[in-house]
């Protein structure tokens, strides 16, 4: 049995600006949203990741009601961040990080021997959904 005054957990954020924006972003739309843990985290960031992040829960029964809400406003942030595919326009996307890491080095290598050797087609990011690479 689904209690609908229970607080469910909907976010959690390590930045205490980031959880007050969604905060505002579901206070507009008449959710109550009650942030935990923030206070803790802002004494010293590296204990917000200890503690688990600052924790942005909302009623059981708001739930279907805050889930497009919070979707865009994660959409949002992969388009603002670049995580969009230039070729199907896909939001599905993959950050490559073993092959950025791998370019760094052989960028910083080549630097340091004085070859200039690079990575030929440094692509960072994959679409999941048509496959392209860029």
């Amino acid at each position: 049995m689904m209690h609908n005054n229970k607080l469910v957990e909907v976010a959690r954020f390590f930045s205490s600006s980031d959880a007050h924006i969604l905060r505002a972003l579901l206070e507009v739309e008449d959710i109550k949203v009650e942030i935990f843990d923030e206070q803790f985290s802002s004494l010293n960031p590296v204990d917000s990741v200890i503690s688990g992040g600052i924790k942005l829960m909302i009623l059981n029964s708001d739930i279907l009601k805050a889930e497009p809400i919070i979707q865009r406003y994660y959409d949002n942030l992969k388009i603002e961040a670049g995580n969009i595919c230039p070729e199907c326009g896909s939001l599905d996307v993959k950050n490559d990080y073993v092959r950025r890491f791998t370019g760094v080095c052989y960028a910083t290598f080549g630097a340091l021997l004085g070859t200039g050797f690079q990575r030929a087609t440094p692509q960072y990011k994959k679409c999941n959904k048509c496959g392209y690479e860029w």
